[in-house]
């Protein structure tokens, strides 16, 4: 699951340009760089040929090959994002699998595809308390 937050209009932040899956098809992926999510990218490390385009599956994704364990590279995690060297945005990683000798980090990209069907969550206390805790959390990051 994937979750995004629109900012109010008087919150003064500027997004990261978005790289479609297309436009990624056609400049390829080279000149990547992951960033660690928990580090609020100041960890970070250039893919380098770990990275192929899968464009077969029902919503495209950059897949990002970790490998084998001890191994000194910066390996993919769930959370963790990846930039272009351009400063734009390519997607963030939200799977990571098994694959033998290395595993497979599934980046979701950012085509406007993935926002179909989605849903959206108030970011006001409902009576209920249903999402509250997620509402007072992002409450504070958009007053930053």
């Amino acid at each position: 699951r994937l979750a995004a937050l629109e900012l109010p209009g008087n919150v003064k932040r500027t997004p990261l340009n978005a790289l479609s899956a297309e436009k990624l098809r056609e400049r390829g992926v080279q000149q990547l760089f992951l960033f660690k999510a928990s580090g609020f990218g100041k960890d970070s490390a250039p893919l380098g040929d770990r990275c192929a385009l899968d464009m077969q599956g029902p919503t495209p994704a950059l897949i990002v090959r970790n490998t084998a364990r001890g191994a000194m590279e910066l390996k993919a995690q769930i959370g963790d994002f990846v930039l272009s060297s351009e400063g734009d945005f390519v997607g963030i990683i939200v799977s990571v699998t098994e694959n033998g000798r290395f595993q497979e980090a599934r980046a979701v990209l950012c085509d406007e595809s993935i926002w179909e069907n989605s849903r959206s969550i108030s970011l006001t206390p409902d009576p209920n308390g249903i999402y509250r805790d997620f509402s007072d959390f992002m409450r504070k990051v958009i007053e930053r």
